[in-house]
């Protein structure tokens, strides 16, 4: 399965009393009012300019509403190596740009596997890429473009303002490109009403027939990708087989790192954070989001927050809710239904959680004060039986 590419064309009006003839209720709008040819400057300058011998475009892929992230859309139309179906022994691997992938990493699998890394992408058994390169290869806009079918009847219906040649060239253009294909349409006109009445008459379209759209940054590059000859890995599966030799997290090794984050000393939060990076993450998942939910204000202001290996832990750690208002229910729900989701909502995690529920919001309301009347414990906080999975709550 691949994208569905389209090309997007430019018409471009440029309404003045040099292009339109004005007379007592006619307007002709002439020729030389309309542009074919001219993307604006930041489309010129940031993509690569198409043409099919007389129009120029640039390729994009329609969006399915103006929300969807392009790495996700990406990863439904093209099938992912998965992680279990990756043998890396000796083979050749190649690196896209925007990887959360530490090189000193990378170094370790060639050791390992006897891996090999080039600089081509055809020569490679692998291709290494990540969500980062993907959301830069479809360069997400907020503009709109029509398709062009739907277009050219909008234009059939003014056909009475335009002069015959500035009509014919209309006809041709919307002829050679197609009915399927898209246009982004700009027009400029002078200050004036009579030139802005115009300029509503060209644009009286219906919008709910304009889509959103992502520029592509480069075609040849996605199209290497989509092949399905061509083997492509997520950075995030390499960084697991990166892991697989790393030390896991222990209870005591965790009481460890958060006595380190509750120092004044700030080498040992870089110290704790380096070690939070170089342990096998999956693995210990439960305790690095403990981590990064509790003490997330403690490690950003680490010495190393941007070092390689720290930015890899970061991604994985992404959608860890940053636990600082204390009395937000919401934020602790988010961190169960992590962990729930993850699979690794361990009785230590929970057990954490619920202390510092009991700690931080019930007791902020007197419910752990000695002279309280009312006899509740952190035990009391429970889980619902969806996420009070047996199978999940395991140490």
């Amino acid at each position: 399965m691949s994208l569905d590419k389209k090309k997007l064309y430019f018409l471009h009006f440029n309404i003045n009393s040099n292009n339109v003839n004005k007379r007592a209720n006619e307007i002709t709008i002439l020729k030389s009012s309309i542009l074919f040819n001219k993307p604006e400057n930041y489309i010129e300058k940031s993509y690569k300019i198409y043409s099919d011998g007389k129009y120029s475009f640039i390729p994009i892929v329609l969006k399915p509403d103006s929300h969807t992230s392009s790495h996700i859309f990406f990863k439904n139309a093209v099938e992912y190596e998965t992680f279990e179906n990756i043998d890396l022994q000796d083979k050749v691997l190649y690196r896209t740009p925007k990887l959360n992938l530490p090189t000193v990493k990378v170094n370790l699998l060639k050791e390992k596997y006897n891996l090999s890394v080039k600089r081509d992408p055809d020569k490679a058994d692998y291709v290494i890429t990540s969500e980062k390169y993907i959301d830069s290869l479809l360069q997400d806009n907020w503009a709109r473009v029509l398709n062009s079918g739907d277009l050219y009847l909008h234009f059939k219906t003014l056909k009475h303002h335009f002069d015959e040649h500035a009509w014919n060239e209309l006809v041709d253009f919307f002829t050679t490109i197609g009915p399927d294909q898209y246009v982004k349409m700009k027009c400029d006109y002078d200050y004036d009403s009579f030139y802005s009445n115009i300029r509503n008459i060209i644009f009286k379209l219906n919008y709910k027939n304009q889509k959103y759209c992502w520029y592509i940054k480069d075609l040849n590059f996605l199209e290497f990708l989509e092949n399905p000859k061509n083997k492509v890995v997520l950075d995030s599966d390499i960084i697991k087989f990166c892991n697989e030799d790393s030390v896991t997290l222990t209870i005591n090794d965790m009481k460890s790192i958060v006595s380190m984050l509750k120092s004044q000393d700030k080498v040992n939060h870089s110290m704790a954070l380096e070690l939070l990076s170089n342990c096998n993450i999956e693995k210990s998942f439960d305790k690095i989001a403990l981590v990064f939910a509790f003490y997330y204000g403690t490690i950003k202001y680490t010495n190393n927050w941007n070092h390689v290996n720290v930015k890899s832990l970061r991604k994985a750690m992404e959608k860890v809710p940053e636990i600082n208002s204390t009395h937000r229910i919401s934020q602790y729900n988010e961190l169960i239904k992590l962990l729930h989701e993850k699979d690794m909502l361990t009785d230590f995690a929970f057990k954490a959680v619920q202390q510092r529920m009991f700690n931080e919001v019930l007791g902020r309301m007197g419910f752990d004060h000695s002279s309280c009347v009312f006899d509740i414990k952190a035990s009391d906080i429970k889980l619902k039986d969806i996420y009070n999975n047996v199978d999940n709550l395991s140490n």
